[in-house]
């Protein structure tokens, strides 16, 4: 990682220009890990001969040592890679350059619901992969959980609830780096939670981060004690257990998905800075949340909510078009991907055979 390298990433953010810092970061790792590579490529040979792989799958993109010498090795051997979404705001974000870390290290790409149209500005960066929405079977369980205990009227009351993001940027392998845009705007968003004084308010990190997040000394110098923390919960088990009457969101993100079902108020904030929402996922969610593109519409629509004030009446609250084009799709996820994998396979099998 570039802190076990001696790197600080506050050099960074200080100004360095990326090459000065990257080329000879990159010079070291391969000055140590080029005997470790050719030993791993070796032993992905060794397995791939044994049970003659037809074809490679992913959860979450192999551009990291050592996984990605597996998917490497079994592109250069045209063996086909399929991959799976793992995270809420694909395909309803312009994500830019990032989305290319997936599409580049697959064939084939299993999305939550979303389709090549979906992409909008994003299709530039797609190539030759083809998406095939399957829906998510994890997305799908947290739902189910959600639907029942969004009817449980015993639930401690909240008045805001905001699930904090990671604020680190992964450049090629680990990286302590604080991404500045996403940092900038969680600070944003404290300085405005801060303002609502009396109000019960959680900062949801994720599980096990607070003490290394870049947001803990920003919230422990100028808000000691200020807020509930909490990060030994996962966000759908803190739904389970709180009765937020808002739920704030930095992004479109999986909380923003498990929110949806939740029953909570919502807002998002769509920073142009950040994955903006695309024009079609925002036309969605719409009927269902509280979009606001800058810091003051934030404000004056949590101070709407907070003076039990409707900021507007929503015409879709099961907002069934964005859960099912965003995070389960159609039918049951499983179903849907055990079919896709076996057509696909059959016709990686069938190809293989006329050769």
């Amino acid at each position: 990682s570039f802190k076990a390298k001696g790197f600080d990433g506050r050099e960074f953010l200080a100004g360095i220009e990326f090459k000065k810092f990257m080329i000879p970061l990159i010079e070291r790792f391969y000055d140590d890990k080029i005997l470790d590579i050719f030993e791993y490529w070796k032993q992905v040979e060794v397995l791939h001969q044994a049970y003659n792989i037809d074809m490679l799958f992913w959860a979450n993109p192999p551009h990291r040592y050592p996984a990605g010498i597996t998917k490497e090795y079994f592109r250069v051997h045209k063996v086909p890679i399929c991959g799976m979404q793992h995270g809420g705001f694909y395909g309803s974000s312009n994500l830019g350059r990032t989305i290319k870390i997936d599409f580049n290290n697959c064939d084939y790409y299993f999305s939550y619901g979303f389709s090549k149209e979906d992409l909008e500005d994003d299709t530039q960066f797609l190539g030759k992969t083809q998406i095939i929405p399957v829906g998510s079977t994890v997305i799908k369980e947290c739902f189910d959980k959600l639907k029942i205990s969004s009817k449980d009227k015993t639930k401690e009351k909240v008045d805001i609830l905001f699930p904090v993001a990671l604020a680190n940027d992964h450049i090629f392998f680990e990286s302590e780096l604080t991404n500045p845009k996403l940092f900038h705007l969680q600070k944003e968003i404290v300085d405005i939670l801060a303002v609502f004084n009396g109000k019960k308010i959680i900062l949801k990190f994720p599980v096990g981060k607070y003490m290394l997040h870049p947001l803990r000394p920003f919230i422990e110098d100028k808000y000691p004690g200020r807020f509930i923390i909490i990060d030994n919960v996962s966000f759908t088990e803190s739904l389970n257990r709180y009765n937020p009457l808002v739920v704030l969101l930095e992004e479109s993100s999986t909380p923003l998905n498990e929110a949806v079902v939740s029953g909570a108020n919502i807002i998002v904030y769509n920073s142009a800075q950040w994955h903006a929402l695309t024009n079609s996922a925002s036309g969605l969610l719409r009927r269902r949340a509280v979009i606001c593109n800058d810091v003051g519409s934030v404000a004056e629509n949590l101070n709407d909510y907070m003076s039990k004030r409707m900021p507007q009446q929503f015409t879709d609250i099961s907002n069934k078009e964005f859960i099912e084009k965003y995070c389960i799709y159609h039918g049951e996820p499983q179903d849907n991907i055990r079919q896709e994998i076996k057509h696909l396979l059959s016709g990686v099998m069938k190809k293989n055979r006329e050769y």
